[in-house]
């Protein structure tokens, strides 16, 4: 790997490497000086790819067919990697999230009334799949041709292993720990929005034989909004990385009710009562044709994140719109995504 600015030498050398063919050589770097050199010098310069892109550079993949037999593999093997989940143990994978997205939560957290100075935080727990979204199959490479009288060029039982990728999205947990005059106290985030790119090992036959994380995952932890019609779109977004579901990620202005088909012909009928084209609503959403299953978000105006000044005219330090849940097994610290994973639980993928 390179990084910083190129230097001719080792350039130079690397291009006697490849027999004088720069192109040959890929190269993980975002150095942009390298280029640079190579028009300079009037040669093709190397192929440049950042960390990100290496793992789709070495491999050909394809989005997951339509069947989405792919998709319901690494569903299926995430529902029971979380099952057998202990609270604060291993499931099956490890999952580091960006340090400074944890110190933001953190420093959130201490700006809402906690103390003290932050010393670690850590993503601890996985706790629900509520989304997964551009699935990608490592296309398998054709089979050599079998020379007559030699016999296949590989045994019938060896299994082929295809690598697929996916970005992943769950509902997890943070620890936090931190000092004030002395003395430490540890407190949990729950409900945190942990998005993840991962990578599956998975053999002919439909066995899952790895899952892991390829880069630190994302977090984000359940805000305000400025308005009601933000509130709407972030609960469409949600829902629409519900795999197999095709829910829109955005709400017509003119629609009171959505209903779209799931996997197995499971129906799943979203109702939206407005109180006004920019105030409140409420959210009804029934899976199946079980009453039971069913629950209900709430986005109203928070009383609270309005102040007056001085000259007594209200306005917002923090947005003013909330989103809460009025029924159902709804995790409550993060409603949108809450109802995501509640809805992906109902459904036979």
């Amino acid at each position: 790997m390179k990084t910083g600015a190129a230097d001719s030498a080792w350039l130079r050398d690397l291009q006697d490497k490849a027999q004088g063919d720069l192109s040959r050589v890929l190269l993980v770097s975002t150095d942009t000086d390298i280029k640079r050199a190579c028009q300079e010098w009037r040669v093709p310069p190397p192929l440049m790819r950042n960390g990100a892109q290496l793992l789709e550079t070495l491999f050909t993949f394809t989005l997951d067919d339509s069947d989405a037999t792919v998709t319901r593999l690494i569903v299926t093997d995430l529902r029971h990697r979380l099952a057998q989940n202990p609270p604060g143990g291993p499931c099956g994978f490890t999952v580091t999230a960006d340090p400074r997205q944890l110190a933001i939560l953190a420093d959130d957290a201490l700006d809402d009334g906690r103390n003290g100075h932050l010393i670690s935080a850590e993503l601890t727990q996985l706790n629900h799949l509520a989304g997964i979204v551009d699935v990608s199959v490592q296309a398998p490479e054709p089979s050599p041709a079998t020379p007559p009288g030699n016999g296949p060029s590989r045994p019938p039982t060896q299994a082929v292993t295809h690598t697929a990728l996916a970005t992943v999205f769950f509902l997890g947990t943070a620890e936090f720990l931190s000092r004030e005059n002395g003395h430490l106290s540890t407190w949990r985030e729950n409900d945190i929005l942990v998005r993840v790119d991962m990578a599956f090992e998975i053999q002919d036959g439909g066995a899952v034989t790895s899952a892991e994380s390829v880069r630190e995952a994302a977090l984000h932890q359940s805000t305000g909004f400025s308005d009601s019609s933000e509130a709407l779109e972030a609960v469409c977004e949600a829902l629409s990385t519900i795999p197999l579901l095709r829910f829109p990620d955005r709400w017509q202005d003119t629609e009171e009710t959505v209903t779209v088909t799931g996997p197995g012909g499971v129906e799943v009928y979203v109702e939206l009562e407005r109180r006004g084209p920019w105030s409140s609503w409420t959210l009804t959403v029934l899976v199946g044709d079980d009453p039971a299953e069913q629950a209900e978000l709430t986005c109203e105006q928070d009383d609270d994140a309005i102040l007056d000044d001085s000259a007594g005219y209200g306005y917002h330090p923090d947005p003013p719109f909330v989103l809460r849940v009025s029924s159902g097994p709804i995790p409550h610290g993060n409603p949108a995504w809450g109802l995501a994973a509640w809805v992906m639980g109902q459904l036979p993928i």
